[in-house]
């Protein structure tokens, strides 16, 4: 018995995107934990202007990512947006590791504490990179007929035929 998806969730797994959507993925679930890691850790990991400027380009930077992988999955793809989208991610990414670099130490501050850190925001920047290259390199502009009002009206069924054979 074959399983049907519905509609906006069967362009999860079209092939040149799922990469796309997998990297987004992960972005967002590693943004939302090291965020909940930093803000919830007694004393707070990283506390001064530098900590509140990595919270806010995390926090950007996860927004821009949704709003990427919106795109991806509802298939209104336009590789122009979505390269500028993770190239944005990706400065967003790399400013919150700067950041992070200048934040002053503090005693209860361990090494491993930061290091790890920066380490997770430096698998956020490879991600990000990764994306906007696959967008780059693999991917096409496609815009579902889910979002085109009328779509089909006043056209042949041949044209129609071929139009479906991309979506």
């Amino acid at each position: 018995m074959c399983m049907v998806m519905p509609p906006p969730l069967k362009y999860l797994i079209v092939y040149p995107f799922t990469p796309l959507t997998i990297a987004k993925c992960f972005n967002v679930a590693t943004t939302v934990l090291i965020e909940l890691s930093m803000s919830t850790r007694e004393p707070p990991l990283l506390s001064s202007q530098f900590a509140l400027t990595v919270s806010i380009c995390n926090l950007v930077a996860l927004l821009v990512t949704l709003i990427s992988l919106w795109f991806t999955v509802q298939k209104f793809f336009l590789k122009k947006v979505d390269i500028s989208l993770s190239i944005s991610a990706f400065i967003l990414y790399s400013i919150s590791a700067i950041c992070i670099l200048l934040v002053p130490s503090r005693v209860e501050d361990t090494f491993a504490d930061r290091y790890s850190i920066l380490l997770v925001q430096g698998y956020l920047i490879t991600s990000a990179l990764f994306s906007s290259t696959w967008a780059y390199v693999h991917s096409i502009d496609v815009v579902s007929n889910l979002l085109i009002a009328h779509w089909g009206a006043a056209t042949t069924d041949q044209e129609i035929e071929s139009l479906l054979l991309h979506f």
